[in-house]
């Protein structure tokens, strides 16, 4: 697993120097200047990688993008280490790190530094967590699982959520009569200690934070992004690994573990809760599957392993749907042949726009009424999509 894991990391920095930085990374730069306990749209840690990344490596996209393929790596290392746990043999830890590997949602989050790939890490560094305390009934992790809740949510307020439900499944299911005791409240407790930062900040300022999520739930939920969301949920892991994720949640509900069933729960309740309030961010799910795919690779190991054509075909169809889909989420495309791509990932095309990069380049705040499209010009001529035509920069970007 650590191999396929240094090829992620490997892929990933040889592709970073690609279209250069996207709007969020340009978001994350400005923050990193001016770093606070929390921000209107995420807690302090991404920035404060950001500011790291402008200490050692200046304006770089390469020394931006470390942290978020370390991350990726990282993940994929977690997903063979959880099949370990559920008692999966070599072959299965090498299976659930390769579907690991493979994920759109981990390949195409790990490009660009937002909070996406630091997301996924936590929540699958969070499942491993509980997984070893369902197998070996040790609640001493507790305290690690409250750390990780804490971190995870410091870099993206969805950790915090996956933590809550996760901690009412425990509670409200039979698994609270052998996994709840006083290490469960003091890693509760934990995570809180890590996260005051952050409600500290909001209460000074507002609580812009919940006038942001109303605005963000009003463009992305509702019913008419269920649909967006359920069709969505078949391209967090590659396509020809569906079966894995499925076989998964199977596995975990037949495993004869409580703890173990409370991944179903989480997964049925962040489902829903998903799928009515922001339904159009596919991705809000995507650190749950790793857990997913690893107990998968446990659960059909046996069956994989009596039928080499099966594992054989899994293997192509893996290979072939990740090439496609590498496509769409990574800057593999020359810079004049990615704009059929921005209507399914903006990751790609949507690298400069409007004031953020304006002030970027000129180091000044523009204001509304001052003449800013000729500095906007100049400034996204220099960006390799604007010089091959691939987008073409004008007054209404700046919207």
């Amino acid at each position: 697993m650590f191999a396929v894991a240094v090829v992620v990391l490997a892929v990933l920095m040889a592709l970073s120097p690609r279209y250069g930085f996207h709007i969020d990374e340009l978001y994350f730069l400005d923050c990193a200047r001016h770093l606070q306990a929390s921000y209107v749209d995420q807690p302090a840690l991404a920035p404060l990688l950001a500011r790291v990344s402008l200490s050692l490596f200046g304006v770089s996209e390469v020394g931006l993008r470390l942290w978020p393929a370390l991350a990726a790596a990282g993940t994929v290392v977690v997903g063979g280490m959880t099949a370990r746990e559920f008692g999966g043999a070599r072959r299965a830890q090498l299976l659930a790190a390769v579907a690991t590997a493979t994920m759109p949602v981990l390949l195409g989050g790990a490009h660009v530094a937002n909070t996406t790939s630091y997301e996924v890490l936590a929540w699958a560094a969070i499942a491993l967590v509980v997984v070893r305390i369902g197998r070996t009934g040790d609640t001493r992790w507790w305290l690690a699982t409250g750390a990780l809740v804490g971190i995870g949510a410091e870099f993206n307020h969805l950790a915090a959520i996956f933590g809550i439900v996760l901690l009412a499944a425990v509670l409200l299911g039979p698994a609270r009569r052998t996994a709840v005791d006083r290490r469960l409240l003091a890693g509760a407790a934990i995570a809180v200690l890590f996260v005051l930062p952050d409600p500290w900040w909001q209460s000074r300022h507002g609580w812009a934070m919940f006038e942001m999520t109303r605005a963000l739930n009003g463009k992305n939920g509702g019913p008419g992004n269920i649909l967006t969301w359920i069709v969505g949920q078949f391209g967090m892991a590659c396509l020809a690994m569906t079966v894995l994720w499925v076989a998964g949640l199977r596995f975990l509900w037949r495993s004869g573990r409580p703890l173990w069933r409370c991944f179903v729960t989480a997964y049925a309740v962040l489902f829903v809760l998903f799928a009515v309030t922001t339904g159009a961010q596919v991705y809000y799910l995507g650190g749950l599957y790793v857990c997913l795919l690893a107990a998968g690779a446990v659960g059909l190991d046996g069956w994989l392993h009596s039928r080499p054509d099966q594992l054989r075909g899994l293997m192509v169809g893996t290979a072939v749907s990740t090439a496609l889909l590498a496509v769409i989420v990574l800057p593999v495309l020359p810079p004049s042949d990615v704009a059929w791509t921005y209507g399914i990932n903006s990751n790609g095309c949507r690298s400069f726009e409007g004031l953020a990069h304006l002030r970027f380049c000129t180091g000044r705040v523009h204001r509304p009424t001052e003449p800013i499209a000729a500095d906007l010009l100049v400034c996204l001529s220099r960006h390799p999509l604007v010089r091959v035509g691939a987008v073409r920069p004008g007054v209404t970007d700046m919207a």
